[in-house]
């Protein structure tokens, strides 16, 4: 079977944060390292750590979600994150600052906050440099 999108459903333990069908391609950061996913991508299970998952779907730009960590599980086009906590973002700085004030009010470590608002910057800096060399 083939496939030219994937649907990626987010959840968490009492609601649906995310379900998002069209999806082109997927970046998440497991326990051994980045991950990326495309549409044929072979089924897996992965497990993930707190992070910035990138996702683009059909006609739109990169979106994030920045989450603590949980597993991942693909079955042909289906692609399902489990997860405690979950902010999407389209803007990282808006993400930056939804992260520190809903993060800080959930029973997350601050070792794992610092870390994700880490990854954040990262992925804004990448942004940056994106821009600029597309201007």
């Amino acid at each position: 079977m083939t496939y030219d999108s994937m649907v990626l459903k987010v959840v968490l333990p009492f609601e649906i944060l995310l379900e998002k069908k069209g999806v082109k391609r997927l970046v998440v950061e497991t326990t051994q390292g980045f991950m990326g996913f495309l549409p044929l991508r072979l089924d897996c299970v992965a497990f993930l750590v707190p992070g910035v998952t990138v996702y683009e779907a059909e006609g739109e730009e990169e979106k994030y979600i920045a989450s603590d960590e949980g597993i991942l599980v693909k079955t042909g086009e289906r692609v399902t994150i489990s997860v405690r906590n979950g902010i999407v973002g389209t803007d990282v700085e808006e993400l930056h600052k939804k992260v520190k004030e809903g993060f800080l009010k959930r029973e997350v470590t601050e070792r794992d906050i610092i870390r994700l608002l880490g990854k954040l910057e990262s992925v804004f800096m990448q942004q940056v440099v994106k821009e600029a060399h597309r201007g």
